[in-house]
């Protein structure tokens, strides 16, 4: 019955608004994660990003340096 809720869209709305939730009321990656394993919540990621460096030459990143 649990893989059958997987694919349901208002399973993935519900796991989305309780990490949502959880994220913004300052639960812990690991308090999440354990959600996130037993099919509560969405993963820590999906909620944070990655994290990656940003590029330093996109002219939209403000700490770009020109040079003329």
């Amino acid at each position: 019955m649990n893989l059958l809720g997987e694919r349901s869209q208002s399973n993935s709305y519900c796991c989305h608004v309780l990490g949502l939730y959880l994220y913004s009321t300052g639960a812990t990656r690991q308090q999440i994660s354990v959600l996130n394993h037993l099919g509560f919540s969405v993963s820590y990621p999906t909620l944070a990003g990655q994290g990656g460096k940003m590029d330093s030459a996109d002219p939209d990143n403000g700490d770009a340096t020109s040079v003329e």
